[in-house]
């Protein structure tokens, strides 16, 4: 048995789904409700009806990004800061 199988039956693995537009076409729900993930995280890029969340995801809203990214280019400044890994204060 492949190790990623053994340590999912062990629930030693956490699997954690991400995902930009969570399409789910046809008949993801079941699939991903049964799948070994503990989370499955989608942007809130698609309106996604409320029969199609399940108790795994959790929706994460771009509104604050783009209201950074809006207010940036109105003010004529970079817009590099707002998407680098390091851990920074920036300020508007």
């Amino acid at each position: 048995m492949p190790t990623r199988r053994r340590l999912l039956k062990k629930k030693e693995l956490n699997v954690i789904i991400c995902a930009t537009h969570g399409l789910l076409n046809g008949e993801p729900i079941s699939k991903l409700e049964n799948c070994p993930a503990s989370k499955i995280l989608l942007l809130d890029t698609l309106n996604l009806p409320k029969e199609k969340i399940i108790k795994k995801m959790q929706i994460i809203s771009l509104a604050p990004l783009l209201a950074k990214v809006i207010k940036r280019i109105h003010l004529g400044r970079s817009l590099g800061s707002l998407f680098t890994w390091e851990e920074k204060e920036t300020k508007l």
